[in-house]
């Protein structure tokens, strides 16, 4: 037996599935309060499965279940699944809910700590804008916000220089050449417009 069930009482999209169990209105109410509070720790959920299933069946007194919780987030999902081989509490779907979103939130808070040790690093990393350019794209120059010229070659520009153009905004690494700053692990942040108020500065 299968049932799904889309629940209207939360504000993200909700889908409830039963697999191999009759659907049970108090079940269904633990999950949407679990589904509640994980919002609330995670607010940029944009939708949220649960399906609860009984994969091994011995007798009517011995079921183990298991829930599988997929959250939508923005870029990637995170995906938990409550084993019932980690012990015989998971004969209660209850246990086995708690113990699925209790895995879902870890794994949502991990999510979390990389992407702000990324964007940590991104906002450490040095940036500036693309300058200059030459025609046989051997190199260029960069200008950085407090108006310095860095110097780079194509090698040392990360998927290639023919990706740049003037005014694009990039993270680099600055080492000293031999004529002065030059920079390496250039790597394209985006292009914002930047390089009008730099050719307004240079003008």
């Amino acid at each position: 037996m299968s049932q799904t069930k889309e629940s209207p009482s939360v504000q993200r999209p909700l889908q409830i599935a039963f697999h191999g169990v009759p659907h049970s209105a108090a079940v269904e109410s633990s999950i949407r309060e679990h589904t509640d509070k994980l919002e609330a720790h995670h607010p940029r959920m944009t939708s949220c499965r649960v399906v609860v299933e009984a994969p091994h069946r011995h007798h009517k007194r011995n079921r183990s279940y298991c829930v599988r919780v997929d959250v939508a987030m923005p870029g990637k999902d995170a995906i938990a699944r409550s084993d019932p081989a980690q012990g015989p509490e998971h004969d209660d779907v209850y246990v086995a809910i708690r113990d699925a979103f209790e895995a879902t939130d870890r794994a949502l808070k991990e999510r979390a700590r990389r992407r702000h040790h990324y964007l940590g690093n991104q906002r450490r990393q040095p940036h500036a804008w693309v300058v200059h350019l030459e025609p046989d794209l051997e190199f260029g120059r960069l200008e950085t916000p407090d108006g310095r010229e860095v110097y780079f070659h194509r090698n040392s520009v990360i998927g290639g220089i023919d990706h740049l153009t003037t005014g694009d905004e990039v993270g680099f690494s600055e080492t000293q050449g031999r004529e002065g700053p030059q920079a390496s692990a250039v790597a394209l942040i985006g292009a914002n417009g930047h390089h009008q108020d730099v050719q307004a500065r240079r003008s």
